[in-house]
């Protein structure tokens, strides 16, 4: 169907399990209505039992405001959002916001038996070089790398951000302002160094052993969750020249991966 998705989902009485928002830029016109309250609460409605609204956002494109106000318009909305890591890039990260219909803990058994029949490489074969170039595997523990954090849990840290509503577009209103202050050093992406310091914040506010989203995983899968920080970690320190730095945060990864 070739339709403007919002206005679609307004006129449809057809429910789905998931709707995908797949990646646009903040700053063309037009798009901060895809991130209002008004277009999650209709996406919202359009959602079975146990749906997911998955958001793909270029950190690469957004600061920390832009980031932040489209996070606490979701918790507006969503009983649950969690934060996912895309390719653990340094310089061009992408990563999803799911909004749970529900608040349901993370059923890591369905996950298992719709990966078993995927193989791909695995990055503790690899050197730390060559696993940003390589797919994850498509097993249990190589998606709980990918997990960034419970923010319904963590939603503190989005309190001093606005809600982009339609009558207040505060996304599309603020993002040729950030585009101009970032090319004036004024202001950062949320990529590299920045996205790391989120992720450890994120941790240190709702660590995993008391993430209620996590809770059905064992001690070892959660521990996956720093594994896939560590991961990414490796990748920034490398882009940064640090190589030794990469290196000694890759084996950290390997210590709770390769096992």
């Amino acid at each position: 169907i070739v339709e403007d998705g919002r206005n679609y989902l307004l006129g449809t009485h057809e429910t789905f399990d998931v709707i995908v928002a797949d990646l646009f830029v903040p700053w063309k016109a037009g798009t901060g209505s895809l991130y209002s309250l008004e277009h999650y609460q209709a996406a919202a409605s359009r959602l079975n039992q146990g749906g997911i609204y998955a958001q793909w956002l270029p950190l690469f494109q957004l600061s920390a405001e832009g980031l932040g106000s489209i996070a606490r318009t979701m918790l507006e909305v969503f009983p649950q959002v969690t934060l996912w890591r895309s390719k653990f890039h340094s310089t061009y990260p992408i990563i999803l916001l799911a909004g749970h219909i529900d608040t349901q803990p993370l059923d890591s058994a369905a996950i298992r038996k719709k990966l078993a029949a995927v193989k791909r490489d695995d990055p503790a074969n690899m050197s730390h070089k060559q696993v940003g170039r390589a797919s994850l595997p498509a097993n249990i523990d190589g998606f709980l790398l990918h997990y960034g954090g419970n923010l319904t849990a963590a939603r503190s840290l989005m309190d001093q951000y606005p809600v982009n509503t339609d009558d207040r577009p505060v996304v599309e209103y603020q993002a040729p302002i950030i585009h101009r202050r970032k090319k004036a050093g004024q202001t950062a992406w949320m990529v590299g160094s920045e996205l790391i310091r989120f992720y450890e914040l994120m941790l240190q506010v709702v660590p995993v052993d008391k993430d209620p989203y996590l809770r059905n995983l064992s001690r070892r899968q959660k521990r996956l969750v720093h594994a896939g920080l560590e991961l990414h970690r490796s990748r920034v320190l490398m882009a940064e020249g640090n190589q030794a730095g990469a290196r000694k945060t890759f084996k950290k990864f390997k210590a709770v991966y390769g096992r």
